[in-house]
């Protein structure tokens, strides 16, 4: 190929040394032979492993439970030379053809202009200033020198893409890992590219990732879906080592540990696998184990670095650095202040020079210590430790950091050996700066870029710089200008950019925010420059953008050489635009329009006039459509072809007369549809039919030939050939039904979800197009029609819209309409069966067409007929983009169809030639792309959040409606205004009237019913204006009350005061605020309690082991069912016998229960103790609580609970002493309340006084009392009548100066005259009212009156004392000194009244003075228990501090407590076992005892054999062991039984010269023998049941000696915990001694108490309680008197303990003496010493006893089945009697039927013969009647048959031996 790099002569005369090597590699890379036996012998070399290799210990992370490990020898072959290379040029990939005629060269790679930039591990530095990363099918080499860019390209061998990248650690050499269906690992030299080793066999269809280890002889590499493979190559001799499934999903990453050998790492989605080359039994294995992430959350791993220890740093997906200790998380790395180490995910890690450095999505490069990283040490409650980094540098901003990579060491040096150019290494190199060289970085950008940046963090560092610019993901589009070399692409990033592809050479870049979906360059006609593109985008807009040469621009930092301008920009639509379409220009009105596709199911179409865009309509479709055509026909230029999703394909009629005055949406337009249906399934079931049927054709000859063979050779005649042949005709054709039958079943498979669209030809003159599928339906080519007319889009509701199922015979012309077509013709795809058609493109005569497929393959379809894809002639096709991630999304020829575009999804942009290289050098060398001018101003780009042009336009109508309305409603208010002026102006003229002739305002209304309506109006406003603001008054009642709640919950009462009357003097309440009540209970002594728990369970438990005890010392209790049988004396005795057992046991239990309740010698009685406790405690010892030896009593011991329940105490005293003074003060309240409500009573009467005297005699009345707002809390909070008014006065200010003074004054000057006249009748109201209102706040009943009120009073009379003089002058003598003594009396009330008010007021100040003192007292005390409370909460936060600690200690003191207790419970429960085992071995000494006496008797007195038959019984004979021996057991065991060998081996030596053991000596009893032998077995039976007991006991004995030490250690964890609980006390108390207390003390409390010295200060002076002193003082004398009385009881005790001992010697005596009388009595009686239990059981015979009982019992069962029997005998005779009625009467019926048959044979024989002549002469009557008779004959034999069986069951039954064999003979 003429991309590759050629070969020197040296290494074609090296390779030509090893030609046969290279053809034989070569054979297996084409033919795939080699390969398949290598697998194939190293599936047969697998060692299968049961889990000895396996450590993995995850299981639950989705992986299989057995992984595929197996150790692949290296097969015997040839050892590879060093300096073996292959013929590269031989091993490319070639293009794949239908003709071999074809050349190898018709599509060549150009240049590329793209760079999968998120692809893992894709940019590696092979050089100084040479960078390799893949690019889809090639491998992209860089080289930068000073005069610019080099690019080479090298391609793959295995026909796929590249998917992994690796530079050996030498950096002589790079790995390629390889996609595709055989995917190979290419080994290729740096030098001159040459291809060093290949790699076969490691994955199945892709490598993810590949490593060198640190040595560099080593290769991993994995492989992707589906085996997972983990392959472990010696890549020099091309060979496997070892090979393992890595996961269950993708592993992304694989690398060696650079220190540890044999130890690699992988990590991928969701996990971290750790791997060992460990050496076992079996050879060399691959271990895995994987990362459990415990409690943090599980991440998916990118970035990580091995630490020489085997420790693992992985990033993870929210930024923080994961420390991997073996397989488990040891701490999590973060930033300080809850900072990530980086913002998303790490993506790339390394150690470089003692630092790691790691790299982010955030864009930074932060380096951080590595020793202090391992060093650290995670927390005991969180793992997260936070540290700071130490340098961090930002490579550029919005770049995501995917990888770093730095050029070898030392690379220069071999660069020059190989005589490459100096001016070729670059400027890093011409520098000689070897700091900077080391320093120097290269970076993978994700965001569309490489940098080169200097991470030294030194600060004269170069900043980065960004060498290389590319798209940031899928490139979505392409376009290619129609007159020139230029190219335009747009982005998923949003980034238009534009490349002249002949001088290769990126010219301008336009970034916009939102993401790119589709791209039109516009064609000619509609801009004759061409200098124009149309770009739709993911916001729904599209933008018309301009290229203007004219002009440079800044990209980022760097320059362009034009500049891309914004010429409009367009929003029709609300969601992504999927498609662009402009059409021809018209012929009548040179007219072109544009139409416009988005997923918001809509189509946008524009007149295109000029420059300008029109928007003309939009239309709506029922799917999204994802492709719209224009037609290429001049005729139907207006025809638009839509397809769509779910098969859907519609054509519609561009618009053209359009009502836009309502909206843009046109539902009239003219369409017609088709639905595509899937007929690939018939397809494939036709090929297999026809398959089939070939196949049977081909089977059918074979047969005849084979027929004509065995006819010629004599094997068969003709006869038989003609038998076989139909057998195998008969069987074929019953073959063949049954296929039909299985073919009638058969239905086609159609899939639930309908295939999508890609791509789609629309063809000139008729209806027709085709259609290329995804999906299912892929691999054909389907040539559709569309088949009925165009029809009005909005005249029929379609199904779809509708919903509902018409008739097919009222709506046959709708079904059709929208009714599933199926194509016309389908032309298979011929190598591409699933590879959808993602892009395609025609030459300009369509004889050629060029298709992007989805697996990133470019086909060639060569055709016959222009645009015909029916008549395929031979097709070319070659991969060029990723295998797996690179659809192609764009496919375009160049204007002249030299160069061929493509763009895809991986990010690729490839320009292929269509011609050959060299003739483009030579023709266009010089030439350039021509870049067009533009001199229009740029303009604005959509915002955010802009209406869509349809929104526009309806949010412009409407606001043009509010507009005109508001417009409306200002004209209506201008009347209503006027109205009102003249309204008001006649009202003013009325008042100006004289009153006469005034107008009421009654006479103004005009309609009452018109003004009810305007009341009724007003409500209705009212109501609903109370409606709209019910939210927000709703929401200022909440808010009014959260802030209530907030600050006044808590208060209980507010703070107010108490004036008095007559002095200034004011009394305030306490502000008491009560505080939530939190219980908390003390904290109580949980050692006590767990001490009482322990005693209690040993009580229960001895108690159980008592109950126990009893029932074993009682035996099995004496049953009814046992004395059943046995005689009356007998049963009589055996009671006696039992109850005498009983009571011995009873009283056995009761003298062993007071054993075992005996104390001991250090027994104290638990009274004594708690009085020595009680004395201790109450002694009086005063240590003071600052001494170093101060201990803290548990009584006085300061806990959280008890500091909190003093506080609280403290202030709840202090609480209720407020409470008690705010009530004395309200009570002082009420007082004075009850006191203006006299006072103001008294007033009233002297106001009635006054107006009944003359003015003269008048006296001041004194001013009533009131109360302020201040003396009644919260009244500001309340609104009242008063208040209503003054807002009410104030809104009609604000009216005043909005409608102006004099108009409202005119208005509302009537108003106003009646109010004053009402003003002053209710100012007393509302005084009143007011006081009622601080009344009902303070909980009482009070009127206000003021000063103000007198004057009030007086002005409602102005004229009274001119009527009074004029009544005076009426009355006469006897009235005027009537009058005059009523003056009299009430001049004197008058001055009773001022005095008691006066009285009255003196009172309540008297009252307030005293209560005044009062409060001066209790403001000391309060003011000192504040100062209490203080201290009292900073002991509270002093406690709080040391609560933790203390909890901790006593947490650990309870658990050994817990622990202490637990050992105890199981020393008991072992030692209860090891007391039942003792008594198990004591049994089994009695049996064994039992056994010998059995001997004894067996062998007697006088026996010859005696000592022989011992040494029988005593044998030991291996058996074999009934149970699993432990590990423990085992080593004894087998002691055990050497020990057994070698003394029976012994023993057989010293009687092999007497007697053989194993069988009977001559002259021995060879009974006697046997029965020794079976008590032998006994012995031995018992001997292993001994053994085991034993073994038993020995484990439980070692039990009990681990619980013992378990005790000692619990025993010294408890001391010292206790000793740190003191002494944390200690600690505690002196910081509480350290607070401050406030005392107050009289001098009367302070008295000296030394003998000596003088009084000086009382700094340093002990503070005591004086009843306290004096207490102990009284206990001075207490204590002596007690010390008398404790001396004389302790003579008493002694006296009574010396006459016990006393008494206890003559009861022991007397019992010796009882005992003997007892063992003489038995001698004399019964000869010797018996139980006495054994002679009470003689008494009777139990075992006669017991036969006879046994006997009786059988007697009774007996006699009860001999009843059963006769009954059973009774029935089967009742049976037999029916049985025979039954049988005679069939009898019966069986005669009378016999002789009915004999009579209807003669009858028949009769007629036969009379009839004979007419039978022939008239058959068919005859016949008809025979068969009517024969028939009877049927019946009447089968019914006869049927009785016959029946009789002969019925007599049967009468024999019961045959009951069955009849009855079934009868069925």
């Amino acid at each position: 190929m003429p991309d590759n790099p050629t070969q020197s002569s040296e290494q074609s005369s090296r390779e030509g040394g090893a030609g046969q090597r290279s053809e034989e590699q070569t054979n297996e890379q084409t033919g795939g032979e080699t390969a398949t036996k290598k697998s194939q012998k190293a599936k047969k070399t697998k060692t299968p492993n049961a889990g000895a290799a396996q450590t993995e210990e995850n299981a639950g992370e989705g992986e299989e439970k057995e992984q595929d490990e197996e150790e692949t020898k290296p097969e015997e072959k040839p050892h590879i030379p060093d300096d073996f290379y292959y013929e590269v040029e031989e091993l490319w990939r070639k293009p794949h053809k239908s003709d071999e005629t074809l050349p190898d060269d018709l599509v060549t790679l150009y240049h590329s202009f793209g760079y999968p930039c998120r692809m893992r591990n894709n940019l590696h530095a092979i050089g100084v200033d040479r960078l390799i990363f893949a690019a889809g099918g090639y491998l992209q080499i860089v080289v930068m020198g000073n005069s610019g860019y080099k690019y080479d390209f090298l391609t793959t061998t295995g026909g796929g893409s590249v998917g992994a990248l690796a530079v050996h650690p030498q950096g002589k050499l790079f790995a390629v890992g390889e996609k595709g269906p055989t995917p190979v690992v290419n080994i290729f030299t740096v030098a001159e590219y040459k291809l060093y080793r290949i790699l076969r066999a490691g994955t199945t269809v892709s490598f993810t990732a590949i490593a060198f280890n640190e040595q560099g002889d080593l290769l991993a590499s994995q492989g992707g879906e589906p085996d997972y493979m983990l392959t472990v190559w010696n890549w020099q001799q091309e060979s496997i080592l070892l090979r393992c499934k890595s996961f269950s999903q993708e592993v992304n990453h694989v690398s060696f540990n650079r220190d540890l050998q044999g130890a690699l790492t992988s990590a991928g989605i969701g996990h971290i696998k750790f791997w060992n080359m460990a050496r076992t039994f079996t050879g060399l294995k691959l271990q895995g184990s994987v990362g459990r992430f415990g409690r943090t959350a599980l991440s998916d791993i990118e970035g990580y670095i091995e630490f020489p220890d085997g420790k693992v740093l992985s990033g993870s997906d929210w930024g923080n650095m994961l420390l991997w200790d073996e397989n488990l998380i040891k701490l999590q790395i973060g930033r300080k202040n809850g900072k990530f180490c980086h913002t998303g995910k790490i993506m790339h890690m390394m150690i470089v020079e003692g630092e790691i450095i790691s790299a982010g999505m955030d864009g930074f490069v932060r380096s951080w210590n590595l020793e202090l990283i391992d060093m650290l040490e995670a927390g005991e409650e969180s793992g997260l430790v936070e540290i700071e980094a130490m340098n961090e540098v930002l490579i550029g901003p919005g770049a995501q950091l995917y990888y770093l990579t730095q050029p070898p060491f030392g690379f220069k040096k071999e660069i020059a050996k190989k005589g490459v150019e100096e001016s070729e290494i670059g400027d890093a190199a011409e520098s000689g700066d070897e700091h900077s060289s080391n320093s120097t970085w290269y970076c993978q950008d994700g965001a569309g870029g490489i940098w080169k940046a200097d991470l030294s963090f030194r600060n004269a560092a170069a900043p980065p710089k960004r060498i290389l610019h590319f798209h940031a993901g899928a490139i979505v589009a392409c376009a290619v200008s129609p007159v020139t070399h230029l190219v335009m692409t747009l982005g998923e990033d949003g980034t238009l950019r534009l490349y002249d592809f002949l001088k290769k050479k990126l010219l301008a870049v336009r970034q916009f925010k939102a993401q790119g979906s589709s791209l039109v360059w516009i064609p000619l006609c509609v801009d004759n420059k061409c200098a124009t593109v149309m770009a739709g985008f993911a916001d729904g807009g599209i933008r018309r953008v301009a290229i203007d040469g004219s002009t440079t621009t800044v990209f980022g930092k760097d320059s362009m050489e034009c500049q891309l301008k914004l010429m409009q920009a367009l929003k029709p639509h609300d969601q992504p635009v999927t498609c662009l379409a402009y059409s021809i220009k018209s012929a009548t009105d040179g007219m072109s329009f544009l139409v416009t596709c988005s997923v918001d199911k809509t189509l946008f179409f524009f007149d295109v006039l000029g420059e300008k865009y029109v928007p003309l309509c939009f239309v709506t479709v029922l799917h999204v459509p994802r492709h719209a055509y224009c037609s290429p026909d001049q005729a139907t230029q207006d025809h638009v072809m839509v397809t769509c999703d779910d098969g859907f394909v519609i054509e519609m009629i561009h618009p053209v007369l359009v009502d836009q005055t309502e909206t843009l949406q046109y539902d009239k337009v003219k369409m017609r549809s088709y639905q595509f249906a899937s007929v690939k399934s018939k397809i494939l079931h036709d090929e297999e039919l026809a398959n089939a049927d070939e196949i049977e054709k081909k089977r059918q000859e074979e047969r005849d030939e084979d027929n004509k063979m065995l006819l010629v050779q004599g094997v068969e005649t003709p006869s038989q050939q003609e038998l076989r042949v139909m057998v195998e005709d008969e069987n074929a054709a019953k073959e063949k039904i049954a296929k039909e039958e299985s073919e009638d079943l058969w239905k086609p498979y159609i899939p639930p979800v309908p295939s999508p669209i890609l791509q789609t030809v629309y063809l000139e003159g008729d209806s027709k197009f085709w259609l290329m599928l995804g999906e299912y339906d892929a691999g054909f080519l389907y040539e559709c029609q569309f088949n009925q007319k165009f029809e009005r889009y909005g005249d029929k509701p379609r199904p779809e819209q509708s919903g509902e199922k018409s008739d097919e015979k009222s709506d046959e012309k709708s079904a059709d309409k929208f009714a599933e077509k199926t194509p016309l013709r389908t032309i298979k795809v011929v190598d591409a069966e699933n590879n959808p058609i993602t892009a395609m493109c025609f030459n300009s005569d369509g004889t050629c067409v060029f298709f992007g497929m989805q697996d990133g393959r470019i086909r060639l379809q060569f055709l016959e007929s222009e645009f015909d894809l029916a008549t395929e002639r031979f097709h070319w096709s070659i991969g060029a983009h990723d295998v797996t991630h690179g659809p192609i999304t764009g496919m375009k020829l160049s204007h002249d169809e030299s160069f061929l575009i493509t763009v895809g999804e991986d990010g690729n942009f490839f320009i292929f030639s269509l011609v050959p290289i060299e003739q483009l050098m030579d023709d266009m060398a010089a030439k350039g792309a021509k870049i067009p001018a533009c001199a229009a101003d740029e303009k604005a780009d959509l915002t955010a959040n802009q209406y869509t042009i349809e929104q526009a336009k309806q949010k412009s109508d409407y606001d043009h409606m509010l507009m005109v309305a508001e417009r409306h409603k200002q004209d209506r208010r201008a009347e209503v205004a006027c109205l009102r002026m003249a309204f008001k102006r006649v009202v003013a003229k009325n008042v100006a009237l004289p009153l006469r002739h005034r107008l009421t305002p009654d006479e103004f209304v005009m309609d009452e019913s018109r003004v009810q309506e305007l009341k009724e109006e007003n409500m209705l406003k009212v109501k609903d204006m109370r409606r709209q603001t019910a939210w927000d008054c709703e929401k200022a009642r909440l808010s009014y009350e959260k802030m209530k709640t907030y600050y006044m919950e808590h208060l209980e009462t507010h703070r107010f005061c108490v004036k008095a009357i007559n002095t200034d003097h004011v009394i305030y309440s306490y502000r008491a605020v009560v505080k939530p009540i939190v219980t908390m209970s003390p904290r109580h002594s949980k050692v006590s309690l767990t001490e009482m728990g322990s005693a209690d369970d040993d009580k229960a438990t001895s108690d159980d082991e008592d109950a126990l005890e009893l029932k074993r010392l009682m035996g099995t209790p004496m049953t009814s069912e046992t004395l059943l049988g046995l005689s009356k004396r007998t049963a009589l005795l055996l009671k006696q016998v039992e109850e005498k057992r009983l009571n011995r046991a009873k009283r056995k239990m009761v003298w062993t229960h007071f054993f075992n309740t005996k104390p001991g010698d250090d027994f104290e009685d638990p009274a004594d103790v708690a009085a020595i406790q009680e004395a201790y405690d109450t002694m009086g010892d005063r240590h003071l609580k600052s001494d170093s030896n101060y201990i803290v009593p548990d009584s006085y011991r300061l806990t959280m609970a008890d500091g909190s329940a003093r506080l609280e105490g403290c202030e709840q005293r202090l609480l209720t002493a407020q409470r008690e003074w705010n009530t004395k003060l309200l009570e002082l309240r009420e007082e004075k309340i009850n006191t203006i409500h006299e006072v103001q009573g008294m007033v009233d009467r002297l106001y009635e006084i006054h107006e009944a005297l003359d003015h003269t005699k008048h006296q001041l009345i004194p001013r009533v009392p009131d109360l302020t707002l201040s003396e009644v809390p919260g009244g500001k909070f309340n609104m009242d009548r008063s208040d209503e008014m003054r807002l009410r006065m104030k809104v009609r200010e604000e009216m005043k100066k909005r409608l102006g003074s004099v108009n409202l004054n005119q208005a509302t000057s009537r108003r106003e005259s009646m109010f004053s006249k009402s003003q002053r009748k209710s100012s007393v109201v509302i005084a009143k009212e007011n006081f009622t209102r601080l009344k009902a706040m303070a909980h009482i009943d009070i009127d206000i009156a003021s000063e103000t009120e007198l004057s009030v009073s007086n002005s409602f009379h102005p004229g009274l004392g001119a009527l009074k003089e004029k009544e005076e002058m009426e009355l006469t003598a006897m009235q005027r000194e009537l009058r005059e003594i009523h003056e009299i009396e009430l001049i004197y009330e008058q001055s009773q009244l001022i005095k008691h008010i006066q009285e009255t007021k003196q009172i309540f100040d008297i009252h307030h003075r005293q209560l005044r003192h009062e409060k001066f007292l209790l403001d000391v005390v309060v003011e000192c228990s504040r100062l209490r409370v203080t201290t009292l909460q900073e002991e509270q936060m002093l406690l709080r501090e040391c609560e933790h600690v203390e909890e901790e200690i006593h947490g650990r003191i309870e658990r050994c407590l817990e622990q202490r207790v637990d050992i105890d419970k199981c020393v008991k429960s072992l030692q209860s076992q090891l007391v039942k085992q003792g008594r198990e071995l004591e049994e089994l000494a009695k049996k064994e005892k039992v056994l010998y006496q059995k001997l004894e008797a067996i062998m007697g007195e006088a026996n010859n054999f005696h000592d022989y038959l011992v040494k029988v019984y005593k044998k030991k004979i291996k058996r074999k062991v009934a149970r699993m021996l432990t590990d423990d057991d085992e080593e004894s065991s087998e002691s055990e039984s050497d020990s057994s060998d070698e003394s029976e081996a012994e023993e057989d030596d010293e009687d092999a010269m007497q007697h053989d053991l194993n069988m009977c000596p001559v002259g021995c009893d060879e009974n006697n023998y046997n029965d020794v032998v079976a008590l032998r077995e006994h012995r031995l039976d018992l001997d292993e049941v001994v053994t085991e007991v034993k073994r038993l006991r020995d484990g439980v004995l070692k039990e009990v000696d681990n619980c013992v030490r378990k005790r000692q250690s619990t025993e010294v964890t408890y001391t010292k915990a206790l000793q740190e609980f003191t002494a944390f006390q200690l600690e505690k108390q002196k910081r509480v001694n350290n607070l401050d207390v406030l005392c107050t003390i009289q001098l009367h409390q302070i008295q000296c108490v030394r003998r000596y010295g003088e009084f000086k200060s009382i700094t340093d002076e002990l503070l005591i309680d004086e009843t306290e002193v004096i207490r102990l003082q009284k206990r001075i004398s207490e204590l002596k008197v007690e010390k008398n009385e404790q001396k004389k009881m302790t003579i008493q005790r002694r006296k009574l303990h010396v006459h016990l001992q006393h008494e206890r010697r003559l009861f022991l005596n007397r019992l010796e003496e009882m005992n003997q009388l007892s063992e003489k009595e038995m001698r004399s009686k019964f000869g010797k010493v018996v139980d006495l239990e054994e002679v009470e059981t003689v008494a009777a015979d139990l075992h006669v006893e017991d036969v006879r009982s046994r006997l009786l019992r059988y007697q009774i069962g007996c006699d009860k089945e001999l009843l059963q029997k006769k009954n059973q005998l009774k029935c089967l005779r009742k049976n037999n009697i029916s049985s025979l009625r039954i049988d005679s009467e069939y009898k019966k019926l069986e005669a009378g039927l016999k002789a009915r048959h004999v009579v209807l044979e003669h009858d028949l024989n009769e007629v036969l013969k009379k009839s004979n002549m007419a039978y022939e002469e008239d058959p068919p009557e005859i016949s008809k009647e025979m068969e009517e008779m024969m028939d009877v004959v049927a019946t009447q034999r089968g019914a006869i048959k049927a009785l016959t069986l029946e009789i002969e069951y019925l007599q049967g039954r009468e024999q019961p031996a045959n009951i069955g064999h009849s009855s079934g003979s009868y069925a």
